[in-house]
């Protein structure tokens, strides 16, 4: 290949890179300003021009049709996202959030328990943990939030503790060794 065309292809990426980057901040700012109807003829011309992946629009769908109350569509977008797609455990995370704001608990704990299974310990983030304690507050089982809630802090001890550390570390204007100490004898709770 010669380096006009080497260049030529770099360009072609770059500018297709940048118009779908672009129609994607389009569909972000049409969600941002509740115009979800907009957002997802946008969408859809971006599946149409094969510029999307079909995950990502489903995801994408999924989380517009929710923020519209459209909640059986959005499950069914969610639905669709293929097994083996790097967004497969998120759409999981979502439809539970679907089953818990139409009322299905139940449903929506079933899909939880996929995401904490063993296997996907090391992939699970803070946000699961969050809807099975709501979940688990709407059907008034306290023993499970308290449950959840201490899986939580077990999982994310380290994360929580460096959070916890940062807003030391705003809040008294001290440097990192200060507030280290002071965190590791207990005085920055």
């Amino acid at each position: 290949m010669t380096n006009k065309l080497k260049l030529a292809a770099i360009i072609l990426v770059a500018v297709s890179s940048q118009s779908f980057a672009a129609s994607m901040a389009d569909v972000a700012t049409l969600s941002q300003q509740n115009k979800t109807q907009k957002a997802l003829v946008v969408l859809q011309k971006l599946e149409a021009s094969k510029k999307v992946a079909t995950d990502i629009a489903q995801m994408t769908r999924g989380r517009l049709y929710f923020q519209a109350d459209q909640l059986d569509k959005a499950y069914a977008s969610y639905d669709l996202v293929s097994k083996s797609s790097d967004y497969w455990f998120e759409s999981i995370e979502e439809k539970a959030h679907v089953m818990g704001r139409k009322g299905e608990f139940a449903k929506a704990l079933a899909l939880l328990q996929t995401t904490f299974a063993e296997s996907f310990q090391s992939v699970i983030g803070p946000e699961p943990y969050f809807v099975a304690a709501l979940t688990d507050l709407k059907i008034c089982d306290y023993s499970a939030i308290f449950k959840v809630t201490k899986q939580f802090k077990e999982r994310f001890r380290t994360r929580t503790t460096w959070v916890g550390f940062a807003i030391f570390t705003f809040r008294n204007n001290r440097t990192k060794s200060q507030n280290f100490r002071a965190v590791a004898i207990g005085a920055g709770n």
